[in-house]
């Protein structure tokens, strides 16, 4: 036992020491930032290769388009976190149903935002951006594909926070680069090969070129879920079945086998099969703190079950576990969906004040992305070794002290790395103003409206602050608060964003004044962010919700009386109230 303990203590410190914040940051700086470095690049080449009318049809098709895809960024960053804190577990048998959950929902999702979309494609375009005739008409046929293209743009979404969770983050990142070179030679192939044709043709062979790519990253992906699961659960789990979005009844070996969950918790019961979701109810409608969840369901063991049996063909699609699911997912999405309504407004505002400026805010946008994507690879740091050093805290009152004092390490070196980083973005773009503007357009006009208003200026001396709010917002994910994430970003878009654009739209009109809007809702979720990863995450790391410090006393008097009683033979002691005899919870578990 004391040689297990050490063997666990070793462990913790690696996950919070600067080689482990590495290997995950630097492959995921990769995988996150590869998206916007794509639209970047296209950015850049419609600048100088199209014209601008094309420019701002990219930007505006872009932005209306991807508001989809932005809006399901749970499926990355919030399948990440937890998959990454079933494997911290090793609740292996919970496995299958986050895979399956995942693949199936964002599908789904994915397929039923099509239609909406090609029905919104004039409303939008001529009706509310009141856009030009000529940029409308460059846009249509691009809007179409670019729409096409969402189901496989969250199917490789899921499967990349899937992989992240799995730490597989050097393979995500690897498959997410080849995709962005092949997008991105491809983009600048058909833009030269159309240079003689109409700008309407560039962008439409463009946006075929991104669908293909989306489709063979969300192929590629899942593969490699199936192929490479977690390595400390090979031999225990399979995900085929899960992958395709059929089902999770082929996920765990049956419990004939004798294996447990293994790992970090200790005296794990046999794992069920994964046709039975073993993902408990957690009431976080009330908490703004991860809850507690044993290892494995506290359910009766019946004897060895094949996996497939009747229990498997039964299995109703909205089960607790989806039910789970999509509450933490509707959460996230009405979060994100508000984020992306800043976004969008902004477009709106821009394109009040004419073509070359709704350009140069494009160009303003994709720099902002391409950054917060670039800094947000610490916070996947964060969410990934968090999310072990999560499960670590849980399975036991002697590592939780220890598993706290080391996320507080991880969480100040990973914000250390993105303020330090969002700082030298914004010294480069000041270094950069007099020859950055020119990659991305010819035309004067749009490099007037970038630097002579000020917005250049904002965008440089917001990248420090920009850089610590990428990472907290990443790490907001690993607390599981998304009720509150949820809440705090809607308030900050009513009492900061709103006012600030409606005195730029009213009173001072500008690029730079929208921008602010931007920045000043960005404070606002700084302070938000940082009050509830210090004030109310951390001081209670891996105890249950409504315990404060003194939880980890009462925890460890609850293990202790529950090896007196399995010391007299009791059934009673440190088991909770319900619990069928013949299974075993994790230390701390009993409320």
């Amino acid at each position: 036992m004391e040689e297990s303990t050490g063997l666990q203590a070793l462990e913790l410190q690696g996950l919070s020491s600067g080689r482990a914040i590495a290997g995950v940051a630097l492959p995921a700086i990769v995988l996150n930032a590869a998206p916007p470095i794509v639209i970047a690049v296209q950015t850049a080449l419609v600048g100088r290769y199209a014209s601008t009318s094309a420019l701002a049809a990219f930007a505006a098709v872009g932005t209306c388009v991807a508001f989809v895809a932005r809006a399901a960024n749970f499926l990355v960053d919030g399948v990440s976190s937890r998959v990454g804190k079933t494997v911290g577990q090793r609740a292996w048998s919970e496995l299958p149903t986050h895979v399956h959950l995942s693949v199936r929902w964002s599908a789904l999702l994915g397929i039923i935002s099509v239609p909406p979309l090609l029905l919104l494609r004039r409303p939008l375009l001529a009706g509310l951006l009141d856009l030009a005739g000529d940029v409308q008409q460059v846009a249509a046929g691009y809007w179409v594909v670019r729409s096409a293209a969402i189901p496989a743009q969250l199917l490789a979404m899921a499967a990349a926070g899937i992989l992240q969770g799995f730490g597989r983050v050097r393979l995500n990142a690897g498959l997410t680069s080849a995709a962005a070179l092949l997008e991105m030679a491809g983009s600048a192939a058909v833009l030269l090969l159309a240079t003689s044709q109409p700008p309407a043709a560039g962008l439409l062979a463009m946006g075929w070129v991104s669908l293909v790519c989306q489709a063979l990253l969300a192929a590629a992906s899942l593969a490699c879920i199936v192929a490479l699961p977690p390595v400390e659960a090979k031999g225990r789990v399979h995900l085929l079945r899960a992958a395709l979005g059929l089902g999770s009844s082929d996920g765990t070996l049956s419990s004939s086998s004798g294996i447990d969950g293994g790992g970090s918790g200790a005296g794990q019961a046999q794992l069920s099969p994964a046709s039975e979701p073993l993902l408990e109810a957690e009431d976080r409608a009330e908490s703004a703190l991860p809850l507690s969840r044993p290892a494995i369901s506290c359910t009766s063991f019946v004897g060895p079950r094949r996996a497939g049996g009747r229990h498997a063909a039964r299995a109703p699609w909205f089960d607790q576990a989806t039910r789970e699911f999509l509450r933490d997912g509707l959460n996230m999405f009405l979060r994100t969906l508000v984020l992306q309504l800043t976004f969008f407004l902004a477009l709106a505002a821009a394109a009040r004040l004419g073509t070359a400026v709704l350009a140069a805010h494009s160009i303003v946008g994709q720099l902002w992305v391409v950054i917060s994507y670039a800094v947000d690879g610490f916070a996947a740091a964060g969410i990934v070794l968090g999310s072990r050093l999560y499960g670590f805290a849980r399975s036991g009152p002697q590592l939780r002290a220890a598993a706290e004092r080391h996320m507080r390490r991880l969480t100040a070196r990973v914000l250390w790395s993105g303020g330090l980083l969002g700082a030298a973005a914004g010294l480069g773009f000041h270094l950069a103003r007099g020859s950055m503007p020119h990659w991305f357009t010819s035309d004067p006009a749009v490099v007037e409206a970038l630097l002579g208003g000020g917005a250049w200026t904002v965008l440089a001396l917001a990248q420090p602050m920009n850089g610590l709010l990428f990472v907290f917002d990443g790490l907001m994910y690993a607390t599981q608060a998304f009720r509150y994430v949820r809440d705090y970003m809607a308030l900050g878009f009513a009492l900061v964003f709103l006012p600030a654009l409606a005195l730029e739209a009213f009173t001072f009109p500008s690029l730079a004044n929208i921008w602010l809007a931007k920045a000043a809702l960005n404070v606002w979720r700084l302070a938000g962010a940082a009050h509830l990863i210090y004030w109310r995450f951390l001081p209670r790391f891996g105890l249950d919700k409504d315990e404060g410090r003194e939880g980890a006393a009462r925890q460890a008097a609850s293990a202790a009386a529950a090896d007196t009683a399995a010391a007299n033979g009791s059934a009673g002691g440190g088991v909770a109230d319900g619990a069928v005899p013949g299974t075993q919870m994790q230390p701390g578990d009993a409320a």
